[in-house]
């Protein structure tokens, strides 16, 4: 059986590795225990298991039992619950001390050496030289008098008898369990391997349900043994290992080598009786060993192991390190590639790359990049001139014309189709050679499109419709016809939304775009997102990492960050993004944009792909990001005049609405007899924004008031309850889905989107899901009465027009984010709290482009004093330096369903910030 295809199993550990490893086989001084002691404690915590999932799995486990054990659930509720911490060295370790209680490590020592030692399919190192006379009906090793000799050498001249007492006290230095695997030739036989006892696999599975237990190494330490620095690399797949702990306790060291730095980073852990590992991700393949046993640390309730039954083998287990390494050897239900070779977990980075490779061959020879890109270091800026010098003056006048002056010329047979097609196609080529922002390129059948676009034009005299040739991208999650739609998943590569012979494939089209197609519009490429949508950065393992145009150490933003980035690079001139948590906001905000997230039922999302489809209670939404607000109005009038509510059942039926957009303008036009009034959001009350987008606040607010309007404070109902709400219905299914998803190809999962489903965890009931329902509809009505109560002091008569808040506390994240903060703060993301509060309200929402960082102005809050550790990661991941050039934005929120108004303030802001197109 083939192993893991990047990796070597006969390979030796770095040096570095090999002198820390030695360095802790000798006496363990007091400050090293000291240190060992403290290790774990100090890491980030990462979350927590809750002690009736735990019970449960624990109770079903020993249901077997005798009938007077002692109760499970009493036991583990006297622990409430068990932490998981995660390393900041190594990537994808998990550790969980003291995950198994007293009475499951007895019952799992007790299948282990009693029951699955005697199966005769069970392989142990002692079966190479020598043949196992094994007892009579599978009774226990330990029910044989000590002296018989039951292990015979299979060569007498090289080998003696063994006695039952020799073989379990010294000899005997593993077994295995279901997958039989050869450590002298590191690889697992091709023949189909013996089953993996039911019990401990489900067990086991309801702890890491990521993980399917089918094979195991069960090794035997006494004082004095070790296990020397090894990989794991044999198994076809690379799903999480786990290691499980009983007796006494063992020195862990766990390492990773950079690639290409060669820097060595690396953990020394206390593991003890009941502590179990995790390793994921990086981790996964990452060397470790156990440099020492520690004597006489195995706990009471297990040194007097097997017990008064078997009174020969007294304290057996006083000495003894018992360790279950437990491991996957395989997809289920392989399929197989062109090449024969299964679609596993050993191959995702494999078919990962051949998609990227496949996309990028559709880029014409012509329009790629002449030489590398320089270094962020050298060129963090790769808009404006820098994108120019690969152009033709007329693309970059056709490419910097807005979506408004786009349709001008071309309903009106000024410009042709093809002529602007081809110009925009160009330069998202460039701009994904720049930045890795698309999924999939359709420039021919663009080209296409637009040819008969103007063939309709020349016969008729007339556009198609109002979007008559304008280009426009879509974020992977709508189907288009010729394409595929992976919304960043390896396992959806070659599929229907991970599913195969549907008969949808490369065939099915979005509601919406049909409905663009019908106005004219002319789609040519769908842009990257995070795989699961649910970050606000935009990373997969098929394009990696999607980054900020306008400074390339930064990310582009996410979910819709390969829309962002690509209008950034003025590669499109509007495009559609989906929103349920600022995916939308974020990246028109990262990259100077202009962007809208209307309110729910607005605009059809039918027949999109998308996470957690079926959680209704904060819809993702879609809608569009440009260069001015101009172009957002053109596209949602254009839309609704479809009358999509005949198509989606989710649509409001509500056209657009051009009093809603007078009633503004009346105002503003009054002069001094009428006034807008804003409430400005300084912050959530949880994190203060770094100085760029307090400065950016601040300009607007000045706008505002030199405009002749008001603005006021903003003090709602707390935005905390909000952000807790948002993470429990985020968390519905436990990530079900994510997990699934990223299960078809065995991918890992990526960073950021670890951040929040970094553990499957139990899945809400439809009680509880209700409860929260009620809590939020309590919410929405508490904001709504705060909403209409400002009518009292807005000196109006009118409550709030609008209210103008930071989307994010940075001007753009950055993707080392983890190095930042300080306990279980450090290595996990910033959630999205500024952004999502909206979602919930399900509010109107603009995006406003403000001004740059500027790094002369925008200087460190010197003896800022954080309120919270997310506070003190944002405060100090904030560097002048390295910020400088950004694009700084603001949001304006208006009530539900209020779009027209929302976006002609925008727009009137915009105006007077010299920004009517960016």
């Amino acid at each position: 059986m083939m192993g893991h295809l990047d990796f070597n199993p006969h390979e030796t550990p770095p040096q570095v590795l090999k002198d820390v490893f030695k360095s802790w086989k000798g006496q363990l001084t007091p400050e090293r225990d000291r240190h060992l002691n403290e290790n774990v404690v100090n890491m980030p915590r990462l979350d927590r298991i809750p002690h009736h999932r735990l019970a449960e799995i624990f109770d079903r486990f020993s249901e077997h039992e005798v009938a007077n054990k002692p109760d499970i659930t009493e036991q583990v509720a006297l622990d409430s619950s068990i932490s998981v911490y995660s390393s900041q060295h190594i990537p994808g370790l998990l550790i969980l001390p003291s995950l198994l209680p007293p009475t499951t490590q007895k019952t799992l020592l007790s299948h282990l050496l009693h029951r699955d030692l005697s199966t005769h399919s069970h392989k142990t190192n002692l079966h190479l030289h020598y043949d196992v006379n094994y007892p009579d009906r599978q009774a226990s090793f330990f029910s044989i008098d000590p002296s018989t000799i039951t292990f015979q050498p299979k060569d007498p001249v090289m080998h003696s008898p063994l006695t039952v007492k020799a073989a379990l006290e010294k000899k005997l230095r593993w077994t295995t369990l279901g997958g039989q695997y050869d450590w002298t030739n590191k690889v697992y036989p091709a023949e189909a391997p013996p089953k993996f006892p039911s019990d401990i696999a489900g067990l086991l599975r309801g702890l890491f349900p990521d993980m399917e237990p089918e094979a195991a190494i069960v090794n035997l330490y006494s004082p004095g043994d070790t296990l020397s620095l090894h990989r794991d690399v044999s198994e076809e797949v690379d799903r999480g290992l786990v290691s499980v702990s009983l007796g006494c306790d063992a020195i862990f060291i766990i390492g990773l080598q950079d690639k290409t730095s060669g820097a060595i980073q690396y953990e020394v852990l206390r593991l003890k009786s009941g502590d179990a590992v995790f390793m994921s991700g990086q981790s996964r393949f990452a060397w470790h060993g156990v440099p020492k046993i520690i004597p006489g640390t195995c706990p009471d309730y297990l040194s007097h192991w097997p017990g008064k039954e078997f009174p020969e083998w007294k304290n057996w287990m006083g000495n003894k390190r018992i360790n279950l390494n437990v491991r996957q050897m395989r997809e289920p239900d392989l399929e197989f590639d062109t090449l024969g070779k299964p679609r596993t977990m050993a191959n995702w980075k494999e078919l990962g790359e051949a998609k990227r490779d496949s996309v990028n061959a559709l880029i014409p020879k012509a329009w790629l990049l002449p030489a590398p890109l320089p270094p962020p270091t050298e060129q963090r800026d790769v808009t404006g001139k820098y994108i120019q010098q690969f152009l033709t003056p007329r693309e970059i006048e056709i490419t910097e014309t807005d979506a408004v002056g786009i349709i001008k010329n071309t309903t009106t047979a000024t410009w042709k189709a093809r002529e602007v097609a081809e110009a925009f196609c160009h330069r998202a080529a460039l701009a994904h050679q720049m930045v890795h922002c698309l999924h999939e390129i359709f420039f021919e059948a663009a080209i296409n499109d637009a040819e008969l676009l103007d063939e309709y034009y020349a016969q008729h005299g007339k556009p198609l419709g109002p979007l008559h040739g304008l280009p426009i991208s879509l974020k992977d999650q709508f189907h288009v016809r010729g394409v595929e739609t992976t919304m960043g998943y390896v396992g959806w590569i070659g599929t229907f939304e991970g599913k195969k012979g549907t008969g949808k494939e490369k065939v099915y089209e979005s509601e919406m775009v049909t409905e663009l197609r019908n106005l004219g519009a002319i789609l040519f490429c769908k842009t990257s997102v995070p795989h699961t949508l649910m970050a606000g950065e935009t990373i997969n393992n098929i394009i990696s990492y999607t980054w900020n145009p306008k400074n390339r150490h930064l990310a582009a933003g996410g979910s819709s960050g390969g829309e962002g980035a690509l209008i950034g690079l003025k590669a499109s001139p509007v495009g559609f993004g989906t929103d349920i948590g600022g995916s939308i906001r974020i990246p028109a905000a990262f990259n100077g944009l202009y962007g809208i997230r209307p309110s729910s039922g607005r605009l059809p999302y039918e027949g999109m792909a998308n996470s957690m489809d079926g959680q209704n209670s904060i819809l993702s939404v879609v809608g569009p990001l440009a260069t001015s607000v101009g172009a957002l109005k053109l596209v949602i009038k254009s839309l609704l005049s479809q009358q999509p509510w005949l198509h989606d059942p989710l649509v409001a039926e509500i056209p657009w609405r051009d009093e809603k957009e007078q009633e503004v303008l009346d105002i503003v036009k009054a002069g001094s007899g009428g006034q807008l009034v804003f409430a400005i959001m300084h912050d959530d009350g949880f994190v203060r924004p770094q100085p760029p987008v307090r400065r950016a606040l601040d300009v607007v607010v000045k706008t505002i008031e030199k405009l002749g309007h008001k603005v006021v404070d903003w003090n709602p109902p707390a935005h905390a309850r909000c952000n807790e709400l948002v993470d429990k219905i985020w968390g519905f299914d436990g990530g079900e889905d994510v997990y699934a998803a990223l299960g078809l190809a065995g991918e890992p999962m990526c960073t950021p989107v670890a951040a929040f489903y970094g553990i499957k965890k139990e899945q809400y009931t439809a009680s509880q899901i209700s409860a929260i329902n009620v809590l939020k509809r309590q919410y929405q009505k508490e904001y709504m009465e705060y909403w209409n109560g400002t009518a009292s002091h807005t000196g109006t008569g009118r409550p709030v027009d609008a209210i103008i808040s930071p989307l994010a506390p940075f001007a753009a994240a950055r993707p080392d984010m983890a190095q930042f903060g300080t306990g279980e703060e450090k290595t996990k993301r910033v959630l999205p709290g500024l952004s999502a509060w909206v979602n919930l309200l399900d509010y109107s929402t603009a995006v406003l482009p403000v001004t740059l960082v500027d790094r002369n102005i925008d200087v460190v809050d010197v003896g800022y004093t954080p309120k919270n550790p997310t506070d003190e990661k944002i405060h100090r991941s904030y560097d002048p330096e390295l910020y400088d050039g950004a694009h700084v934005s603001v949001q304006v929120i208006g009530r539900r369903f209020q779009e027209e108004k929302v976006l002609t303030i925008t727009e009137i802001l915009g105006d007077a910030l010299g920004k009517h197109v960016v």
